[in-house]
Parts: C-alpha cells; structure tokens; sequence
C-alpha cells in the first residue's frame, strides 16, 4: 500500500507515531509494543522515585 512508504519516509524524518498505529500497519508487534512501553513506564517512575527518595522532598519542592 503507499501508506507504507508514507510511514517509513516519516521514521526517516524523525517523525513518530503511537506504537498501536505501527502495529495496525504490521510493523510491530502489539504484544512487544506493549512491554517496551511498559518497560519504559517502569524506568521512568523508578528514576523519579530514586530522585525523590535520595534527595528529599525539598528538593522536589524546590526544583520540581
């Protein structure tokens, strides 16, 4: 289909959609999609509670 060539022309560009989109279009998996992103969830919250557990809460008050 020339969806496609429309797709990867924009992943070339930097241009991203949301993971459900490429799946629709086979380009992942949605059950992988799925676990990166929640792989990334995940890193991202344990970051920010490390931030919050080691440096306290004025410093969020402060910063954040």
């Amino acid at each position: 289909m020339g969806s496609r060539g429309h797709v990867a022309t924009n992943i070339q560009r930097g241009r991203y959609a949301p993971v459900g989109y490429y799946a629709s279009l086979s380009f992942i998996d949605p059950v992988l999609g799925i676990l990166i992103g929640t792989f990334g969830n995940l890193v991202g919250s344990l970051i920010d509670y490390c931030i919050a557990y080691y440096l306290g809460i004025l410093f969020l008050l402060k910063y954040g």
